[in-house]
């Protein structure tokens, strides 16, 4: 059984203060598993440096995992951990990735950037193990942020809504220490503004979980939420209540294939034309911008904490507005407990690292299914490449 090491490397996202890894699952995995943590110093995570230092971690400094993690062909049991995107962000040239990484890399959808992606670590000879296609074998993910994701999506769709309401202009978003403290905020602002009505789509998984209990929670309930699944959608957009029916419309769908646009612009225009439309609030929870299968090609841009909401149509006398929502680090208004969370699932799986043999492609019948998940994310990346080459 291999030792392994895991480098918890900095994130380098603006506005992102989440981690995969919390202080008090990294010592349990250091002392009941022996696994070696290596810390980045990090000025903006919700953690202290301290606190892992505290329980055993090494500390480093930020994106020291560019020169010192070791390569994964040199060293197959160093894991490079994080979330989301890996420098650099500043359009600087992309440097090869010859590291085993585990993180949210957004490329396995042919999204915009996905052959930029891949080419990094084709080039460099590393490894992915995406985060979001761990699952177990019935096809179910390891660990997501989808609730905490739909649970502040919600949240900012609300506080939108409302300064529409109120001629406010929406400013930078700024983290909560608590949901509570979230739920607080929204609930004052609807009590000046009025309680909306609010349509979820995807409202069976998590992510529409989350985005259910927040609404409940700020005081939207009854027939003032509905809640569309795929019983609801299953016969394919467009949809005309999406536009007509409701003040907010939170999409927490996960888009697996190709779809018909569920509204478009052209229904947007009618709906003004005949001043049928209702909706002002667009939340992209899913924020599959730049999948050629985006069932809301009205957003084709991802929105930022600075500036959570773009005007895709500005009001007038005659014309409500639109804004749309798409931030796609939402858990982050929430950082501390939407960490935990992520961590308290992930860490679990983590020790299983130790028990896999990646230098095979095969799934030997005598794994379990928690050595399967890894296997399963190590064939993936394998066919990925191939795709990329062939593309």
């Amino acid at each position: 059984m291999s030792k392994v090491h895991l480098w918890l490397r900095d994130e380098v996202k603006e506005f992102e203060k989440r981690t995969a890894l919390a202080p008090q699952d990294a010592a349990r995995l250091i002392s009941e598993n022996n696994i070696e943590i290596t810390v980045e110093r990090s000025s903006t995570r919700i953690f202290e440096d301290a606190e892992y230092e505290k329980v055993g971690c090494k500390l480093v400094d930020s994106n020291a995992w560019i020169n010192n993690a070791p390569a994964a062909k040199k060293d197959p049991n160093t894991f490079v951990l994080g979330l989301k995107e890996l420098p650099p962000l500043d359009g600087t040239a992309l440097f090869p990735l010859n590291q085993r990484h585990i993180y949210f890399a957004h490329c396995y959808k042919r999204q915009g950037d996905w052959k930029d992606t891949m080419k990094r670590f084709v080039d460099g000879d590393g490894e992915l193990l995406d985060l979001e296609f761990l699952n177990f074998d019935n096809g179910r993910r390891i660990a997501a942020f989808g609730v905490a994701a739909g649970f502040a999506g919600m949240a900012v769709g609300l506080i939108v809504w409302a300064n529409q309401k109120l001629n406010r202009p929406t400013g930078q978003l700024h983290p909560f220490n608590h949901k509570d403290d979230l739920v607080d905020h929204v609930r004052k602002l609807l009590k000046e503004a009025g309680t909306p009505k609010v349509m979820v789509l995807g409202a069976l998984g998590r992510c529409g979980k989350g985005s259910v209990d927040m609404a409940k929670l700020a005081g939207v309930e009854g027939e003032n939420l509905l809640e569309w699944d795929i019983n609801e959608t299953k016969v394919g957009g467009p949809f005309p209540q999406m536009i007509n029916d409701v003040d907010i419309l939170v999409n927490d769908i996960y888009l697996s294939g190709e779809v018909v646009p569920f509204i478009n612009k052209d229904m947007i225009e009618e709906g003004d034309k005949n001043g049928t439309r209702r909706l002002t609030v667009f939340v992209d929870v899913s924020c599959d911008v730049s999948n050629p299968h985006n069932p809301f090609p009205i957003n084709n841009a991802i929105t930022t904490f600075d500036k959570p909401s773009r005007n895709v149509l500005s009001g007038s006398a005659d014309r409500k507005p639109l804004d749309v929502i798409a931030i796609d680090h939402l858990p982050s208004l929430t950082p501390r407990e939407s960490s935990q969370d992520f961590s308290s699932q992930l860490s679990r799986h983590l020790v299983d690292l130790s028990r896999v043999d990646f230098s095979t492609e095969s799934q030997p019948q005598e794994s379990d299914e928690n050595q399967r998940v890894w296997l399963r994310s190590r064939k993936l990346f394998s066919e990925k490449v191939q795709e990329y080459k062939s593309a």
